[in-house]
């Protein structure tokens, strides 16, 4: 089972949160379907008065139409006449009661359409909501008024436009919501997106500490400032971060090597050779470890000062790089004290060639600061692994036993200065 990171806070709030993706999609559909609704509630309001005050003109100018008509009945009270002329009104027109009243209260005739049903007696209920008084128009005859004709209208014109209404609202609804939907996409894409690549951006940079990378423009211009301000501030903690690794391996480089040959100190030196140990002893390998030491190096410092001690060193170092390469590990262990580390080694021959070689490029002239060069020598021990040591403090004592032997057999001379 592999072990997962737990997740921040930050992460936990942002998986809690919503998108914002969401958010617009949301709000966008919401404003268009209120809009649309509210536009919709408007004309509908405003039509159902407008047809409203039409059926009322309408139902007045039904009224007249019908005086006319009854006038001659009426006058004689012949109420099947009256029936008879207002029949047709009956049939076509949308009315749900009319009377004719005599102007001595009596009702000459009269009129009422039956409600059957649910469905009619809200249809009822509905007209006595719109058209709650009757419209009254006087019957004259020879200007003096014998009757008057009560009308009482049917909504059902209206309820039908209402119907219709609804179903356009609706329908349009409908085409808002799939508009909404579609602008809402584009919308993502115009805002959503680049915001979306910022924070992949900075989710890398914080992350993985990508900071060559970048976010791109945008067709927006605060969110292309905004990308432009991020970019470059990357770009500062870019050279930031090149400058402090520049530093750290500068310092690490100091912290491991000799600041006067260049060469790795005693720390790196006793790290490799634990290190070449340990895997020699895992392979049944071999190692070997030779110690040098410059010859009367103290009577360089007393004698040429310690300018040419150093460059005694310093050269003494450059020889043994230049021979050695990246092949083996050599070391300044302090003073005029040198080591190298041949792992893995072949055979202790390959170590005493190493050491003959190394004994001849010493003998050749230093170079001074002053122009002059000195003949300086060098004494080496060896010792090998894992036989007769059998660790690395074994071999570094038994080294260093050699290297002594190898100066106290030596014929003790001044440093010899001749002319470089």
């Amino acid at each position: 089972m592999t072990n997962r990171k737990p997740s921040t806070p930050s992460a936990l709030r942002a998986q809690e949160q919503p998108r914002l993706r969401d958010v617009l999609r949301r709000v966008h559909l919401r404003v268009t379907l209120v809009s649309a609704a509210l536009a919709g509630l408007a004309v509908l309001l405003a039509g159902f008065v407008v047809i409203r005050a039409y059926a009322l003109d309408n139902l007045a100018l039904i009224g007249q139409a019908a005086s006319y008509t009854a006038e001659a009945a009426t006058v004689f009270n012949d109420e099947i006449a009256v029936a008879e002329a207002l029949a047709p009104t009956i049939k076509h027109e949308e009315i749900t009661e009319i009377s004719i009243i005599l102007s001595d209260g009596r009702t000459l005739w009269s009129w009422r359409r039956a409600y059957v049903g649910t469905g009619h007696r809200l249809r009822y209920w509905v007209n006595e909501l719109i058209f709650p008084d009757p419209v009254v128009v006087p019957i004259t005859h020879q200007g003096r008024e014998v009757a008057v004709v009560h009308l009482s209208g049917d909504a059902g014109g209206l309820l039908r436009y209402v119907a219709v209404a609804l179903a356009g609202a609706l329908a349009c609804l409908v085409f808002s919501a799939i508009t909404a939907m579609s602008f809402s996409r584009r919308l993502q894409q115009t805002i959503v997106e680049p915001l979306q690549r910022l924070t992949a951006v900075a989710h890398s940079v914080r992350v993985n500490r990508t900071f060559d990378r970048r976010v791109p423009s945008s067709s927006i211009a605060e969110i292309t400032a905004l990308a432009d301000d991020f970019n470059a501030l990357l770009t500062e903690l870019e050279a930031w971060g090149d400058k402090l690794r520049r530093e750290n391996e500068s310092l690490a480089h100091l912290a491991l090597h000799d600041s006067l040959t260049g060469l790795p100190n005693r720390a790196r030196f006793e790290v490799g050779l634990r290190q070449a140990v340990g895997h020699a002893r895992e392979t049944g390998g071999q190692v070997a470890l030779l110690f040098m030491d410059c010859n009367d190096f103290k009577e360089i410092n007393d004698q040429l000062g310690h300018a040419c001690g150093d460059a005694v060193l310093a050269e003494i170092g450059a020889r043994i790089s230049k021979l050695l390469g990246d092949a083996h590990l050599a070391a300044r262990l302090g003073g005029d004290e040198f080591a190298i580390l041949l792992a893995p080694l072949a055979s202790p021959a390959d170590a005493q060639a190493l050491a003959d070689q190394l004994l001849l490029r010493m003998a050749d002239p230093i170079r001074l600061p002053d122009g002059t060069g000195i003949k300086a020598s060098v004494s080496i021990g060896m010792a090998f692994f894992p036989d007769p040591c059998g660790d690395e403090e074994a071999l570094l004592e038994v080294a260093d036993k050699a290297m002594y032997e190898a100066k106290r057999s030596r014929r003790r001379m001044p440093p010899d200065r001749v002319q470089a």
